[in-house]
């Protein structure tokens, strides 16, 4: 885990004067522990499956977008103007249906992406001496009701990160106030 946090290498008292492989070393260390937080962020953000009881915008909703963006990518490709077939779940869903569940994915993907930028902007304002990575990542585990932290939240925190972090977990009331769009089937 050292080598990864780079825990190590940062106590040296002078790492400018360190071998040019060992700061290579350490700046590739730097650069994959922020792309592993990062990746947690989105992570945490997706959530789990339909019905879970994970925050996040689901996995379903992030199908549902992914097939939206292949579908009119694929028409510029092509030149078609016909509308688009979906399936889900091994079953064709009308068009009504589909577009009511792509807008409805759009619009929580929006406010997850909205919640978390605007969450981040509190903690970096309120935080300013605290590292923007770990901020982003503790904002994202408050948004999607994750319980996680780098060790920035604790209680001498000053009242407005505090009050940030206390909205973004009940910011769209977490796990329970938007069910996946399609965890309860249409019967025909």
């Amino acid at each position: 885990m050292s080598g990864i946090t780079n825990c190590g290498l940062t106590l040296s008292a002078h790492p400018d004067q360190l071998p040019a492989a060992i700061q290579w070393w350490r700046s590739l260390c730097e650069w994959i522990g922020g792309v592993g937080v990062i990746v947690l962020v989105l992570a945490m953000s997706l959530g789990g499956a339909s019905g879970s009881t994970t925050g996040g915008i689901k996995v379903a909703r992030l199908v549902w977008l992914a097939k939206n963006a292949m579908s009119h990518l694929q028409s510029r490709i092509y030149n078609r103007e016909d509308d688009p077939v979906y399936h889900f779940d091994g079953q064709k869903v009308d068009a009504e249906t589909a577009g009511r569940r792509i807008r409805y994915a759009a619009l929580l993907a929006g406010l997850w992406v909205t919640g978390l930028t605007c969450g981040w902007l509190v903690l970096l304002l309120s935080m300013p001496h605290s590292p923007p990575v770990q901020l982003l990542f503790e904002a994202g585990s408050a948004l999607g009701s994750v319980g996680l932290s780098t060790g920035v939240t604790q209680t001498a925190m000053p009242t407005a990160a505090k009050i940030c972090l206390i909205v973004l977990n009940f910011f769209l009331m977490g796990k329970m106030a938007f069910p996946s769009s399609h965890s309860h089937r249409e019967t025909t």
